[in-house]
């Protein structure tokens, strides 16, 4: 079971390498011509709404891949986290549920209107030696609601 968690993290690497260039596309679009830029048919307020929107990706990807090692690289921490697995498998759901939704609202399938962010509570009952997966998860989850105020702040996906 712990080989697929294994194989995943190491996908991770090629997630870093897409969103930052992704968002290296995005900041030199901005370093064109204003005039190109509405060729493409964006604006300017769009594509620094994008270049945010990134960067809180990068940062959930990081927290994903801190999780990872953590739990991957000592065997004591995949023991205790078979306790609280419950919790953590439904914060990672409702992490992927915002996502989700993020997603179709960037895909123009959904209007912004539709942004109900779930939030994750997380029980104070655990341990220490698990805290920094459950704070990387908390992280996470952090990202993906900043993610849903800028989209709902800058109200360019309108």
């Amino acid at each position: 079971q712990w080989d697929i968690v294994d194989q995943k993290r190491a996908n991770l690497a090629q997630v870093f390498n897409d969103i930052d260039w992704i968002k290296s596309l995005f900041e030199d679009m901005l370093g064109e011509g204003a005039l190109t830029r509405r060729m493409a048919g964006i604006s300017d307020d769009r594509l620094r709404t994008k270049v945010k929107l990134t960067r809180y990706m990068r940062m959930i990807c990081h927290l994903l891949y801190d999780a990872e090692c953590h739990i991957c690289d000592r065997m004591d921490q995949r023991k205790k986290l078979m306790d609280h697995r419950h919790e953590l498998i439904s914060s990672l759901d409702t992490i992927m549920d915002n996502l989700g939704v993020l997603k179709r609202i960037l895909e123009n399938q959904e209007h912004p209107s539709a942004l109900k962010a779930r939030t994750i509570i997380l029980s104070a009952q655990v341990p220490d030696t698990l805290s920094r997966i459950f704070e990387d998860v908390k992280g996470m989850n952090e990202n993906t609601l900043r993610m849903f105020e800028l989209i709902e702040r800058e109200r360019v996906f309108q």
